[in-house]
């Protein structure tokens, strides 16, 4: 049976090995969720990150509340709202760009499928930019 492995387990890979210790992700659906990303990323000292999103969500005001919340508990963010559906390599090759170019140190994913595909790919370019 596959377990997840424990933050302590990931401190260990990553200490025996010459890597940056980075954290899984962790998907929030329930109701006042954008209310907790503040705390989750306080958790893991994550004080900058980028929100990758689509244009309809910032639109809609979702992106200027999550955006709120986090400069309430100090933690700054850049946000990468140029996701069309089913992003393509270009796309993904621009969000890992802009979260380079706004020093990020964390990334938060707002939408759906394409969204969260696109901010997975992302995140792990940046995070393998040796490979």
């Amino acid at each position: 049976m596959f377990e997840p492995m424990t933050r302590a387990r990931q401190a260990a890979v990553a200490q025996g090995q010459k890597i940056q210790l980075l954290m899984l992700p962790e998907v929030v659906t329930r109701a006042g969720a954008l209310q907790e990303v503040p705390s989750l990323l306080l958790e893991q000292v994550i004080s900058s990150v980028m929100i990758v999103t689509t244009q309809g969500f910032v639109r809609r005001g979702v992106i200027d509340r999550l955006v709120s919340y986090l400069e309430e508990q100090g933690i700054s963010s850049a946000v990468f709202s140029e996701v069309k559906p089913d992003p393509d390599v270009e796309c993904v090759e621009q969000a890992a760009a802009f979260f380079k170019e706004n020093e990020c140190q964390g990334i938060v994913a707002i939408g759906g499928g394409s969204v969260m595909d696109c901010a997975k790919i992302a995140g792990a370019l940046v995070a393998r930019s040796d490979v």
